[in-house]
Parts: structure tokens; sequence; C-alpha cells
């Protein structure tokens, strides 16, 4: 049995985004916080950049001490609201996830969305079906959708909200934090923006004392799952 040996609450800042669409209606160019950690991934499919930013927390005091960290939760905590230029035929898209792997660009690429014809409509997310993660490898994520309002232009409101994981613990050195946006139908025409604001991300996580044969279980899926998934 497990004993416990303490509780830790971590804390992570997400710093802001302003991103413009540019021309060809793309982002490239149109980000306003340069050096901030936000990039543009580009799945290899027309159209569809994400704006992503990772981060991640520092177990290594806690693996160095042969413990297990046991998340408790989390917390993706906004003090503005999103703002995004919806169109009328577009959607605007946000993940959070809190995961055992670090998620590369790789993850974002064509052959992980599902296709109506030529275009794709939905992300494989790490961890659903379709992805190349398991449930497990994900504590949590956080999905919501941004359609057009009708009533304030172009400030897109929350339509759709949902959440997925399963994973409990880790012995690893890190826990990672990504963030994904997707602008469908974005154009420069439009004065395609998302305003994007700060975010804390709060994890309470207790630490704990495991049988040796336990914990190195653990501590080996960790370091197999980091070598796998790190670029």
């Amino acid at each position: 049995m497990s004993k416990i040996t303490g509780n830790r609450l971590l804390r992570k800042l997400v710093p802001p985004l302003t991103a413009l669409m540019q021309s060809a209606n793309t982002w490239v160019g149109g980000l306003q916080e340069q050096g901030s950690g936000w990039e543009i991934v580009n799945p290899g499919v027309a159209d569809m950049e994400y704006l992503v930013w990772r981060g991640y927390f520092d177990l290594t005091g806690f693996s160095n001490d042969d413990l297990t960290t046991f998340i408790q939760g989390t917390g993706f905590q906004q003090a503005e609201s999103v703002f995004m230029s919806v169109p009328a035929a577009g959607q605007g898209k946000e993940w959070c996830m809190l995961s055992k792997s670090y998620i590369p660009d790789s993850a974002f690429s064509a052959g992980n969305h599902q296709f109506v014809g030529p275009v794709p409509v939905s992300w494989y997310a790490p961890g659903m079906l379709g992805s190349n993660y398991n449930l497990e490898e994900i504590f949590t994520g956080r999905y919501r959708e941004f359609s057009h309002d009708t009533n304030t232009p172009y400030s897109g409101i929350i339509t759709h909200q949902s959440e997925w994981g399963a994973a409990d613990a880790t012995a690893g050195d890190k826990l990672y934090i990504t963030i994904a946006l997707r602008g469908y139908g974005f154009t420069q025409a439009a004065n395609g923006l998302i305003l994007y604001p700060p975010t804390s991300v709060i994890v309470p996580a207790s630490l704990a004392e495991e049988k040796d044969l336990q914990y190195m279980e653990r501590l080996r899926r960790s370091y197999v799952l980091a070598e796998s998934r790190n670029p």
C-alpha cells in the first residue's frame, strides 16, 4: 500500500496570445507576443494551422527521492474571456491538456485528423481513438468550441465543452502542459483575430512512497513514454 508523504500545489503561468490572420490566410507573421512560447504548427493541411503553447512542471525533485506523484485534479484558470472573431461559417477550437508525455508537432499532422472529403473536420486529440496516445497518458484534457455570435459580432460564444483523460500518477520527471487553438474559416478579409488571455494551470498533487516493485514498474513505464514521445 502506498504511503502518502506530502501534498503540493503545482502552478504554471501561460502568457497571453494575440494572433492576427495574415495574407494567404496564415497566422505566420501575425503573432504579437514574440518569445512567449506560442508557436504556429502546420499539420500539412491548407488553412488549418494550430497555435500551440507547450510547457511543463519539473518533478525531478520528487523523482530523485523515489516518490510517485499522484495528480488530484487540474484547473485551467482565466480571468478574462477568450476572444475569437469567428465568422458565420466558421469555428474556433481550444484544447488544454496535462499529460505524462510530450505532445510534439507530429501529433497535429494531417494523419491525425478525420476528413470529410478534402476537409479535416476533427482532430484526434492525444488519448482518443485515432491518435497514437493511450488515454492513460492524459491526466486532463479540456475541449471548448467557439461559434459565431450574432448578438455580439466577432466575439465568439462557447457552444460546446467536454473533458477526457484517465491518468492518475507518474514516476517521471515532468508533467507536460499543451494548449492548442485552431480557427476554422478564419480569413484576413474577415479580420481573423484571436485574443487569448493569460492562463494559470493549477495542479494539486500528492506524493507517495510505493512498494519497490510497484514503483519500479511505474518508473519503467514513465521512462519508456519519455523516450518514445520526446523529439
